[in-house]
C-alpha cells in the first residue's frame, strides 16, 4: 500500500482545484493580450519556463519537508539516482513543453470556449494511440462515441467561428483586404494553419497523459513529490531548448521578472498549481477523469469568458459541447463494459496501467 495513497474526499478535492485551475489559466493568459492582433508583452516560452521553475520549487520543499528524517546527502542521492526508468520523464517533459507554447498561440487565434471544446478530440487519439501502440480493438460503442465527439467539435466549431465573423463585421473591424478575394483567401489559410496547430495541441495532451500516467504509475511506490521534480527538471532543461530553438538564445528570465505584473503572476501561479494537480490526478485517478474534468471546464470556460471577454456564445455551439459531454458518457461505458469482460475473463498477470484504454 503506497504511503501516499489519498481519500475518495481529497480525490474529490482534487478533481475540483483541477477544473478552477485550469480554467482560470486560459482566463488569465486571454487578459494578458493586448492590441488587434492579442499579442503578449512578454516571451510565453519564458513564463513556461518560469512555470517550470516554481513547481520543480514546491515538489522540493514538500519533498525535503516530508522526507525531514533522512539526510541531506541521501535526499540529493534519491534525486541524482539515474536510472532507466527515470530517464523516461524526459519524453512527457518534452510533449508537455510543446503543449504549453502551443497554448499561448492557440489562445492568440481562438477563444477559451473554443479551445476547449476542440481539446476534447484527445479522448479519440487517446482510443486511436491504444489502437496504435496497443493493438486494442476499438468496440461499437466507444466508435460510435467517437464519430459523436468529432461531430460535437465540427458543429461547435463552425458555430462559433460564424459568431465572431458576424461580431467582426457589426463592430466594423474587418479590414479591405479581407473583403476581395485574395485577403478572404490568405485569411481561410491563416484559419486552417490556427486550427492545425490547436488539433496538435489535443493529439499531444492526448499522448501525453497517457506516457505520464505510465511512468508515474511504473514507480508507484515512489514519492509523488520526488515523481514530480524528475520530471520539472525534466521540463526547465527542454524549455530552455526551445528558446534556443525558437529564438536562438536562452529565455530571458530576468527580462520576465522586470516586467512581471498581476496578471503575468497569476499565469505562472495557476499554471504551476494546475501542473501539480495534474500530476497527481494522473497518479491517483486517471486520464479518464480528466476528460470528465475538460467537460466541465468547457462550460464553465464559456459560461466566464461570454462574462469577462463578451465572447459571443451561439446556440449550435452549445449543441455541440453537449454532443461531446454524451459521447464522453458513451466512451466511459464502453471501458466499463471493456472492464467487465475482460474481469470474467481467466486471471492473467498484467501490470500494464496503459491496458486500461
Amino acid at each position: 500500500m503506497n504511503k501516499e495513497a489519498i481519500s475518495k474526499r481529497a480525490k474529490s478535492l482534487l478533481i475540483v482545484l483541477y477544473i478552477l485551475i485550469y480554467v482560470s489559466v486560459d482566463l488569465f493568459i486571454k487578459a494578458s493580450q493586448k492590441g488587434k492582433n492579442s499579442e503578449y508583452g512578454y516571451d510565453p516560452v519564458c513564463a513556461v519556463l518560469m512555470t517550470e521553475v516554481v513547481k520543480l520549487s514546491v515538489s522540493l520543499f514538500i519533498y525535503f519537508r516530508m522526507n525531514s528524517q533522512v539526510g541531506l546527502k541521501e535526499k540529493f542521492q534519491s534525486l541524482t539516482n539515474i536510472t532507466q526508468t527515470r530517464l523516461m520523464y524526459g519524453l512527457p517533459a518534452l510533449i508537455y513543453a510543446l503543449y504549453n507554447i502551443l497554448a499561448y498561440y492557440n489562445l492568440q487565434n481562438f477563444d477559451p470556449p473554443l479551445k476547449k471544446l476542440v481539446l476534447n478530440l484527445r479522448l479519440g487519439f487517446t482510443a486511436f494511440l491504444a489502437w496504435l501502440i496497443l493493438k486494442q480493438k476499438i468496440p461499437r460503442l466507444k466508435f460510435f462515441s467517437i464519430v459523436i465527439l468529432f461531430v460535437g467539435v465540427i458543429i461547435g466549431q463552425q458555430a462559433m467561428q460564424h459568431a465572431n465573423q458576424k461580431k467582426e463585421e457589426s463592430e466594423n473591424l474587418a479590414t479591405e483586404e479581407m473583403n476581395d478575394a485574395e485577403g478572404t483567401e490568405t485569411v481561410k489559410k491563416s484559419l486552417l494553419v490556427a486550427l492545425f496547430f490547436l488539433i496538435l495541441q489535443a493529439f499531444l495532451s492526448s499522448f501525453a497523459s497517457i506516457v505520464n500516467e505510465f511512468v508515474f504509475k511504473k514507480n508507484y511506490e515512489e514519492s509523488i513529490h520526488l515523481q514530480n521534480s524528475l520530471f520539472y527538471v525534466w521540463g526547465i532543461v527542454i524549455n530552455i531548448g526551445c528558446g534556443l530553438f525558437l529564438h536562438g538564445s536562452i529565455p530571458n528570465v530576468f527580462k520576465f521578472l522586470k516586467n512581471l505584473n498581476f496578471i503575468t503572476v497569476m499565469i505562472v501561479v495557476t499554471n504551476a498549481a494546475g501542473g501539480l494537480c495534474a500530476a497527481s490526478l494522473l497518479k491517483y485517478l486517471s486520464s479518464l477523469t480528466k476528460s470528465y474534468c475538460a467537460v466541465v471546464e468547457m462550460f464553465i470556460s464559456t459560461f466566464l469568458s461570454g462574462i469577462f471577454f463578451d465572447t459571443p456564445i451561439p446556440l449550435f455551439f452549445l449543441v455541440g459541447a453537449a454532443l461531446i459531454s454524451f459521447a464522453i458518457v458513451l466512451y466511459t461505458k464502453s471501458n466499463q463494459q471493456q472492464r467487465e469482460q475482460k474481469a470474467n475473463l481467466p486471471m492473467k498477470n498484467e501490470t500494464d496501467p496503459l491496458k486500461k484504454y
